[in-house]
């Protein structure tokens, strides 16, 4: 059975940390979407094995390459380091606006998204093939990765197999195209698959239908909230 997560925020404390996961393994849920904070270190904890936490996610908070890999870096480190059981870490990068508040925090430029882009898989495909955690780029980012074509040679170009994408089903429907044509043109190299709004484990596996059988069964999908 294809594994069916909940994503959880990363609470201030383990005892509530806790108390998520107690919820969605109650409720349905093989484990945890975790996410990570950097800046204040909180969801660097993990739970117990009451529930897994399969995998985690982290938003990019600046343009910097040297910073955000150091920090993706530090988090492949502590999956080894506590043994969290974590298979994939999904990674959205910053967006492109050419506002002027955004310096630092935004790409002024597709192709400078598309180059940090590449730039991070190199520099991490060694390190996530050590962990054994496999690094995704969620997609489409906001006003990046928006074909799965530009997206799988992307990919390739690392020539790894511990990288590969986390797709967003809902901003691909944003973009008018059917989850499916990016879920077949990615196949193997779809990592985990993120399902906007609420549903239960039944409902987010009964979502995509036929398409799902490009990806290998140990991929995780993941649902943003409980039913």
């Amino acid at each position: 059975m294809r594994p069916v997560l909940l994503r959880v925020e990363s609470p201030p404390t383990l005892a509530e940390l806790e108390r998520l996961a107690a919820s969605a393994v109650g409720a349905g849920f093989d484990g945890l979407d975790l996410e990570i904070v950097i800046d204040n270190h909180s969801g660097l904890f993990w739970p117990s094995s009451t529930a897994q936490v399969i995998a985690l996610s982290y938003a990019c908070r600046s343009v910097s390459l040297a910073r955000e890999a150091g920090a993706i870096a530090g988090v492949l480190f502590a999956c080894d380091a506590c043994d969290t059981r974590a298979k994939v870490l999904s990674v959205a990068i910053g967006a492109v606006s050419r506002t002027p508040e955004e310096d630092g925090r935004c790409f002024q430029r597709y192709q400078d998204a598309l180059n940090f882009a590449y730039e991070l898989l190199h520099a991490l495909r060694l390190e996530a093939e050590a962990k054994g955690v496999a690094l995704a780029l969620e997609a489409p980012s906001a006003g990046s990765l928006i074909s799965p074509v530009e997206l799988r040679e992307l990919i390739d170009a690392a020539n790894s197999a511990a990288v590969g994408a986390c797709l967003d089903v809902a901003r691909i429907r944003q973009l008018g195209a059917p989850p499916a044509e990016w879920i077949e043109t990615l196949g193997a190299r779809v990592q985990a698959i993120r399902l906007s709004g609420a549903c239960s484990p039944k409902e987010a596996a009964a979502t995509l239908g036929a398409c799902l059988d490009a990806v290998p069964l140990d991929r995780p999908l993941i649902a943003d909230r409980m039913t």
